[in-house]
């Protein structure tokens, strides 16, 4: 795999405020497995990082993480 990691999520929830989170993991046959990128969005900020936004439980929501 190569170029950039983007991951979009559609997601609903019942409470004011919820963190989601996404990891890419390289898993051999032998059972190792390596980390390669992970993320965390905090649905409050899914519009801009420094302004919070509450929306309205139960509503679905793309929200998009870039992992690094």
């Amino acid at each position: 795999m190569t170029g950039p990691i983007r991951v979009l999520l559609y997601v609903s929830t019942s409470q004011p405020d919820t963190d989601f989170t996404a990891k890419l993991v390289d898993v051999f046959p032998d059972g190792r497995a390596i980390n390669l990128t992970d993320g965390i969005l905090r649905l409050r900020y899914r519009r801009i990082a420094r302004e919070a936004s509450a929306g309205p439980a139960g509503q679905v929501y793309a929200i998009t993480s870039t992992p690094g």
